[in-house]
């Protein structure tokens, strides 16, 4: 595997060159301290026992806490923001997963949203965004097996960046201004610079465009056999909650406004709930 093909180390920052398994490059990290602790936490757990295996991340994720059930049916009833009739007039798509993980959610959106659109003569690119080496390969080798039923019609990109760390100005890849949905699902608790990155998710899109943000209230990290007590204790270091008033002023100060009547929100246990909000680019 080639999920971290070179690293050089300077202080502490760190520059990472990721290779997917064709040997493309596709982006690069920079990073320090407390942040990469976060990347490399993700980036171990990730990594199945072998090439073909779940990640113990959707493992945890699945099973433990069910968090994917409820983010999908979230998903499910945003059907018409993931595919406006706009989009099915022009016949193309493109969207961006922001701290895409394991690409969970994105293959499900491919295959419930855009699979019926894409055969139908719709064309569809997906940009992977994310930190984490093995993510991002587990990401990719989910939507190939789509990708190979849908040659014509699904395009998928790799980006490995903390977008939190893009400079003013600086178009993220050829992707900058040309998305019209953004996917951020569980980003706000692992960056230090929240409204930085939801300025850069901006520019990731063209006027008008769709961010579908989905967090937590309040963040919870569960215990669980799955989690290494290494990956606890790096997430409970580096972790922060972020009160959904506020998380709604940040992103509205970066560029956004809300949507009014189209969020939704249900109980995880008796004291967290999981919230979904949809803004528009100003």
């Amino acid at each position: 595997m080639q999920a971290l093909a070179r690293k050089r180390y300077v202080e502490t920052r760190i520059a990472v060159n990721h290779r997917n398994s064709n040997g493309n490059r596709v982006g690069r990290v920079v990073n320090s301290g407390r942040r990469f602790k976060v990347r490399r936490a993700f980036d171990d757990f990730a990594l199945p026992a072998d090439r073909y295996s779940q990640s113990r991340y959707d493992e945890h994720m699945g099973s433990v806490t069910k968090h994917y059930d409820i983010m999908k049916a979230f998903l499910a009833g945003a059907r018409r923001h993931l595919l406006s009739e706009q989009a099915k007039k022009r016949g193309v798509v493109s969207l961006a997963d922001v701290g895409c993980g394991t690409g969970e959610l994105i293959a499900f959106i491919v295959k419930e949203v855009y699979v019926p659109f894409i055969k139908a003569g719709g064309k569809v690119t997906v940009t992977l965004i994310d930190p984490a080496g093995n993510m991002l390969e587990i990401a990719e080798r989910k939507l190939a097996g789509l990708k190979m039923q849908l040659p014509k019609g699904l395009q998928v990109k790799l980006l490995q960046k903390f977008i939190e760390f893009v400079k003013p100005g600086e178009v993220i890849d050829n992707a900058g201004g040309s998305c019209d949905i953004a996917l951020a699902t569980y980003v706000a608790p692992w960056v230090e610079n929240v409204g930085t990155i939801y300025e850069n998710t901006a520019k990731l899109l063209g006027r008008r465009g769709k961010l579908i943000s989905i967090e937590e209230n309040p963040l919870v990290l569960t215990p669980s056999a799955s989690l290494p007590e290494d990956f606890e204790r790096v997430l409970a270091e580096c972790a922060k909650a972020i009160e959904p008033n506020e998380l709604v002023r940040i992103i509205r100060s970066a560029g956004f406004r809300k949507n009014r009547g189209v969020g939704a929100e249900t109980p995880i246990d008796d004291q967290h709930t999981m919230y979904l909000e949809i803004y528009t680019r100003k």
